[in-house]
């Protein structure tokens, strides 16, 4: 996964907030993705001075063949640091369009 620099950016300042109680995450292609904003949760939370009351919740988007292929590791992941410290799993929302292409 490709994380850009705006994305970044916004959860730099978003989870130090603790009124931001959840993140919905585009394109998650495999729990590879969700490992790396996890370790940027944990990162961002090591660095922050306050002390949040909630784990940040994750809604990660399914988007591709890929994703969906890949729906049952996405669905099982749980982050290495624990939820306060990298985030939970919540939801999925799958987005999948189908395209035909007639001969």
């Amino acid at each position: 996964m490709m994380i850009l620099p705006t994305l970044i950016f916004k959860m730099n300042r978003q989870v130090q907030l603790n009124p931001i109680r959840t993140l919905l995450l585009p394109k998650i292609h495999s729990a590879t993705d969700l490992h790396v904003v996890s370790r940027r949760i944990h990162s961002i939370l090591s660095c922050s001075s306050g002390n949040r009351t909630e784990p940040i919740n994750i809604v990660a988007s399914i988007e591709s063949a890929r994703a969906l292929f890949n729906i049952g590791e996405i669905a099982g992941w749980q982050s290495e640091f624990g939820p306060f410290l990298g985030g939970r799993l919540t939801a999925l929302l799958v987005r999948i369009s189908c395209f035909f292409m007639i001969t």
